[in-house]
């Protein structure tokens, strides 16, 4: 190899990676020195490199003098009228921004096949990164082609470049996600990632975009990529969106949430409101309801996904009842309140049906489906014992002053961190003048029947409040069931 001279130490250390000796390699071809014409040199269309390395473009031009060197030649092959570069992409470009008009070039006169392995051997010393090896080896050896004992396969193409088979096949893999997930202008960012993108290719095809978008922006390690991807496999292989609802939530869309953090439960939801409630609207509401899901699917949320629903809602309810409510003597309620944290997520109840804010149910008496309260009322408000707080204060909210509470015993004891819950609470507040029950018609206010599917109610306390108010027009919030002698309302009233 000629020795580095004319250019500084800084420039040396820059560009001691030409690959020279990759010249000498092929003995039985002719390969001449020659000074060639910038202007008729061209970039190989498969050359592997992605991006020019600014700091190494960089030391070049500012050691080169009004000539290129001879000693730091590049390689080219005659092609059309002009040369193809084989190796020093760099070189030919600092030339270039030099204002140089010629350029010392090493000539060989090379085949298709040959000139295209050199790209990558003539730089196996370590100008390339492991992507950009990468994207070479994905041409050199497409998906499904070769194969063990196969000629051509990848195996062959590792013992070429002088890597293990297992290491060709991950940084192919990582540059197949790339490729296939951005332009080739944009590849610069993940050029240090190929472990990333290696773990990202364990995804489904569909979701390879949306995952390099997310890796751009952030610091994840490849243990936490890999973590991401086997729970978001585990969704994808487990479960599978009704064919005639695809296209509004799609199972990709779905998938690469999980990956980025989404928890597979709140998925579910979403799939099951957005199915209850196009069967709940009428055929032009629930066709609306369907476009929406489609413009906004990259960005669906259950909270989004249930303001929409609510919109959606008033209306139908606003056609149906002509603006009239019921006027409602007896209410009773089972708000779907949320919670900041649970034992386990299998337990959270946001792994159930959709929750609310305590702002946003003590808001709910606003909205057209809320029944009008009668002036003298009361209400029958579900709470937790976590919950008591918040209780009182939707009680409060809705018009009602807290009276007194009763107990519903499960009979079955459940999670909790002070205690393990084995009960309910069942508030009750007045507005206006309303009497209590007659002293003939009241209960105990502890009430025991075991605890059955989840959110649904015991049948003792429905038939205690009508035994207490046989006459009064009655009427249950956030109601799940139909119940003779009750009028319903709430988003999942059925």
């Amino acid at each position: 190899m000629l020795p580095f001279r004319g250019f500084s130490d800084g420039f040396c250390r820059g560009v001691q990676t030409f690959g020279m000796g990759a010249f000498f390699m092929n003995t039985d071809a002719a390969v001449s020195l020659e000074l060639i014409k910038l202007d008729s040199v061209s970039s190989h269309p498969d050359n592997p490199r992605v991006v020019i390395r600014e700091d190494v473009v960089g030391a070049i031009v500012a050691s080169m003098g009004d000539e290129y060197p001879q000693q730091h030649a590049i390689h080219v092959r005659p092609f059309e009228s002009g040369y193809q570069i084989i190796s020093g992409h760099q070189r030919t470009e600092s030339a270039r921004r030099k204002g140089l008009t010629h350029i010392w070039a090493w000539v060989e006169d090379l085949a298709d096949d040959e000139a295209f392995m050199e790209l990558v051997t003539a730089n196996n010393q370590g100008e390339l990164s492991p992507l950009e090896i990468g994207i070479h080896a994905l041409k050199a050896v497409p998906k499904a082609a070769g194969g063990r004992g196969k000629k051509g396969g990848l195996a062959e193409y590792a013992a070429k470049v002088g890597k293990s088979k297992q290491y060709i096949q991950q940084i192919r893999d990582a540059a197949e996600v790339l490729i296939k997930a951005k332009p080739s202008s944009q590849l610069d960012g993940f050029l240090d990632k190929s472990q990333h993108l290696f773990a990202i290719h364990g995804l489904p095809e569909e979701c390879w975009e949306n995952a390099c978008a997310w890796l751009a922006k952030s610091i994840a390690s490849v243990s936490d990529i890999n973590a991401a991807v086997k729970e978001a496999k585990s969704y994808h292989d487990s479960y599978s969106v009704p064919e005639e609802w695809q296209e509004y939530i799609p199972l990709s869309e779905c998938t690469y949430k999980v990956f980025s953090g989404t928890n597979p439960a709140s998925l579910q939801r979403l799939l099951d409101l957005a199915v209850s409630v196009h069967e709940s609207l009428p055929e032009d509401l629930a066709s609306k309801w369907k476009s929406w899901l489609i413009e906004s699917a990259e960005s669906h949320d259950l909270q989004r996904v249930r303001e929409k629903q609510i919109e959606l809602e008033e209306i139908a309810w606003e056609r149906e009842n002509n603006g009239e409510r019921t006027v409602a003597e007896v209410i009773m309620a089972d708000p779907p309140w949320r919670y900041d944290f649970s034992e386990t997520d299998s337990r959270q109840i946001e792994n159930q049906y959709a929750t609310a804010t305590v702002e946003e149910i003590c808001g709910h008496v606003d909205l057209a489906w809320f029944p009008e309260i009668a002036e003298d009322a009361v209400l029958f408000l579900w709470a937790t014992a976590p919950k008591l707080k918040e209780g009182i204060q939707v009680l409060e909210e809705w018009g009602f002053e807290y009276k007194t509470h009763a107990i519903w015993d499960k009979e079955k004891i459940g999670m909790g961190y002070w205690f393990r819950g084995q009960h309910e609470l069942l508030l009750v507040g007045t507005r206006g003048s309303m009497s209590p029950p007659e002293a003939s018609n009241r209960v105990s206010s502890v009430f025991r029947e075991a605890r059955g599917k989840h959110s649904k109610k015991p049948e003792c306390v429905y038939s205690a409040i009508e035994g207490m108010f046989p006459t009064a027009v009655k009427a249950e919030i956030y109601q799940r069931d139909r119940r003779e002698g009750w009028e319903g309302y709430g988003n999942e009233s059925k």
